[in-house]
Order: C-alpha cells, then structure tokens, then sequence
C-alpha cells in the first residue's frame, strides 16, 4: 500500500462521532438546565441518533467502510499526482482535527458547568 495515512480517516470518523455522543451526553447532565438548542447535533442526517446517545450507528459504520475504501481505491489505483494525494489527505485530516478539537472543547465546558 502507497499511502498508509488513509487509515487515519476512519479513525477521525469514528472519533468524530462517539465524541459526538459524548458530548450530548455530557450536556445533559447540567449544560442543558441552563442553555436550550433544539439539537446537539446540525446535521439532520445524525439528529435522531445522538439524540437518542447511540453509541454504534450502522449507518455511520457503513459510512464510514465505504468512504475510505472509495479513497483507498482512488489513491491505490488512480493515477493521482502525489501532490494531489497529499493535497487529499491533509484536507480530510485538518478538517477532521478541527471537528474533534472543538468536540474536545465543548466537553470541556460542559464538564465545567457541571
């Protein structure tokens, strides 16, 4: 395998969503007494099941298998300029990095509240 950085991407999409329900979950305890959002989560494709604090979603599983065996075939067997692949990878891992660090910082504050 050429680019072994490509199993970093389920990593990050994993840690994005239990970090997810953590954070509704930590939310719950006091944040939520004192602050009202309809929704923890913005995308309505998620809602119901971090609302519900599923820790394993099938969906999100299968989501995220085929996301990086998509990736992983067109960076193994397309024929993608290494600047390009780099380009690919930075940009899944910086925009996964910011996600997870505030999904950190807002456990944080609940955490704090509570």
């Amino acid at each position: 395998m050429n680019y072994p950085e490509i199993f970093l991407l389920p990593v990050l999409m994993f840690a994005d969503y239990f970090l997810t329900v953590a954070g509704n979950i930590q939310r719950d305890k006091k944040y939520s007494e004192h602050f009202k959002v309809e929704h923890y989560e913005l995308n309505p494709i998620w809602q119901k099941s971090i609302a519900e604090k599923k820790w394993f979603n099938v969906r999100h599983i299968l989501l995220t298998i085929s996301v990086t065996a998509i990736l992983a075939g067109l960076l193994e067997f397309g024929d993608l300029p290494d600047g390009l692949v780099q380009v690919i990878s930075g940009a899944w891992v910086v925009l996964f990095s910011i996600v997870i660090g505030r999904h950190l910082s807002n456990i944080l504050i609940f955490e704090t509240v509570a």
